[in-house]
């Protein structure tokens, strides 16, 4: 019991004894090629210590943060062990500055320690991994496209665990289309390739900044205690950046490139109020997205527009024009302005005026003219009574031919009647309630009446509107009796 007793004793004693407050630092490289980690552990022994905050080394995001913490005995001596670790990619040679750290009440500081970095040699041949960028032009206008590369190359055999692929920045450009990725094998690499259409925003001296991918592999690096030990190691591999110098097209020219415009329509003679549909077509290489719909004005002809169509990756400009007129007409020309990179000058393009015979617009149907007869003859004619007056009263004969007279008009009215009754059904027959544009064409030349007017908006919302809703049937057909459409 004594010496137990005597064990328990020496081991408080020792329990509280420790060396004196120590700050130590390591970093596992010095010297580092752009793109690669380095992890800085700050060893520190005592009893009461604060994890010191940091969120940048070298002016750089730390990218992972971890801590240890161990005991250790050495001749009798109990001693604590706190080991912080931290990893940084820095961009430039830099030196890590000293850390205040809080260890049981005062506070300690690390010493300086300075890092080199050196750019990744022009030699790629026996790198594992290489990053490119690659431009098809370095001088470009404003708007005018251009076809840029990002080609990846990974060596066979060499193990990547994990990657983050970091786009260049582009400030000043925009991407028109982007393909799929694309691998082929070259060599002893396996080439992955992007495509990219790009075009520049504005003037100046611009700069596609490097794309970076950030590859993970393993690494059998010595431990704090000498030991080898598996670990997961990042590093990072830059492209070459893209200097461009974008100059501005000439003024009042807003298209750069190269492009033809073209015009067809389905029929150049038609019937009154019988629509010819046309189709415009602009294509070529160029800033196309930049066109304005088309909207031509015929003083004697209604023009229906749709929205254009635009495919930027094909470079093509599709636009559909309706025209309705219930005389001849001509089409006028499309045409386009734009400056040509290649040979510096600004182009004009157009369509010719294409003449629409109205069938029928010059015809005039001769009024039709009722000539009042004699009414002195056609009073002699009803009631002479030369050769009849013996048999036929005068008075007799006035209220005949006035009996006669209402009912010839009463039969003539009912026989008016069922004429428009039955002419009216069979134009409403013609009529198909569900071709919405035959109808909105039929209706578009009396659009100035209100009545007309509220069923046109009625079709065109239910032909291109955002709902497309049902259309009032019997209103169109009162329209279409009031107004007499054919």
């Amino acid at each position: 019991m004594k010496n137990l007793g005597k064990t328990a004793i020496l081991f408080l004693l020792l329990s509280v004894t420790t060396l004196m407050a120590k700050v130590e630092t390591f970093v596992d490289h010095t010297k580092v090629m752009r793109g690669d980690t380095v992890t800085l552990r700050l060893s520190v022994y005592g009893d009461d210590i604060k994890e010191p905050r940091l969120d940048t080394l070298c002016g750089v995001d730390i990218t992972s943060e971890s801590s240890q913490q161990s005991i250790q005995i050495i001749n009798t001596n109990i001693t604590k062990n706190y080991t912080f670790i931290y990893t940084f990619e820095p961009e430039k040679s830099c030196t890590i500055g000293s850390i205040p750290i809080e260890v049981d009440g005062k506070i300690e500081h690390t010493k300086p320690i300075k890092i080199t970095v050196t750019d990744t040699p022009p030699q790629t041949k026996d790198l594992n991994f290489v990053l490119e960028l690659k431009s098809s032009k370095n001088e470009v206008f404003v708007g005018e496209p251009f076809d840029v590369t990002l080609v990846f190359k990974q060596k066979r055999g060499a193990e990547a665990i994990d990657s983050k692929f970091y786009p260049p920045k582009l400030d000043g450009f925009w991407i028109k289309y982007q393909s799929e990725p694309e691998k082929r094998i070259e060599g002893d690499y396996i080439v992955t390739t992007i495509h990219y259409k790009m075009a520049a925003q504005r003037e100046g001296e611009l700069e596609i900044s490097p794309a970076k991918i950030k590859i993970a592999t393993r690494d059998f690096s010595k431990d704090y205690w000498n030991n080898f030990a598996p670990a997961v190691k990042w590093h990072t591999y830059y492209s070459n950046a893209v200097k461009m110098k974008v100059y501005a097209p000439p003024k009042g020219v807003k298209l750069v490139g190269d492009f033809d415009i073209d015009i067809q329509v389905d029929k150049r003679r038609v019937h009154p109020n019988e629509a010819v549909n046309a189709v415009l077509t602009i294509k070529g290489e160029g800033n196309i997205e930049d066109l304005d719909p088309f909207k031509p004005y015929i003083s004697n002809a209604n023009v229906f527009d749709e929205k254009p169509k635009i495919d930027e990756h094909k470079g093509i400009f599709v636009q559909k024009i309706a025209f309705v007129a219930d005389s001849n007409f001509t089409i006028p020309s499309f045409g386009i302005r734009y400056f040509d990179p290649k040979t510096k000058k600004i182009i004009n393009k157009a369509t010719k005026p294409i003449p629409i015979v109205v069938l029928g617009a010059n015809q005039q149907q001769e009024p039709l003219e009722i000539k009042k007869g004699d009414e002195s003859a056609a009073s002699h004619n009803a009631f002479s009574s030369k050769g009849r007056s013996s048999t036929i009263d005068s008075s007799f004969a006035i209220t005949w031919v006035i009996l006669s007279f209402i009912a010839g008009v009463f039969i003539g009215g009912i026989l008016v009647f069922f004429k428009f009754y039955i002419s009216t059904q069979r134009r409403l027959k013609r009529f198909s309630f569900d071709d919405k544009k035959a109808l909105f064409i039929k209706l578009l030349p009396y659009k100035d009446h209100s009545d007309v007017k509220e069923v046109l908006d009625m079709l065109e919302n239910a032909l291109y509107g955002e709902k497309k809703g049902h259309i009032d049937k019997e209103k169109i057909k009162e329209i279409i009796k009031k107004y007499d459409i054919r």
